[in-house]
C-alpha cells in the first residue's frame, strides 16, 4: 500500500492509507532492517511523505500495524510475502 505519513511519535509513525478509515501504526522496529533511533524518525519519515507499507496485523477494532522494512520503497514490492520477518508471524487473516 502507498501511504502518507501523518504523525511521528518516539515509538513510530502513523500512516494514512487510502481506503482505510483509520491510520495504521508503523512501529519504529518495522521501519528499516537496521536499528532506527527515535531522533531519526522525523528525518526518515517527514510529515506528508509517501511510503510503501504493508499491513502486518489487523485487530477487530479496526487498528492495524504496518511494516515498511519488508517493502521495496522504490517499487512497492513485498520483500517478505510469507510474513516471516516483520513480526506478525504470517499474513494477516
Amino acid at each position: 500500500h502507498r501511504g502518507t505519513v501523518k504523525r511521528v511519535q518516539p515509538y513510530g509513525a502513523f500512516i494514512e492509507i487510502p481506503g482505510h478509515r483509520r491510520e495504521g501504526l508503523l512501529h519504529i522496529s518495522l521501519v528499516a532492517d537496521r536499528r532506527v533511533d527515535a531522533e531519526e524518525l522525523e528525518t526518515l519519515l517527514p510529515l506528508g511523505s509517501q511510503v510503501w507499507v504493508k499491513v502486518d496485523s489487523a485487530e477487530a477494532d479496526g487498528k492495524y500495524r504496518l511494516a515498511m522494512k519488508t517493502v521495496d520503497q522504490g517499487t512497492g514490492r513485498d520483500l517478505d510475502p510469507e510474513g516471516l520477518e516483520a513480526g506478525g508471524g504470517g499474513p494477516p487473516s
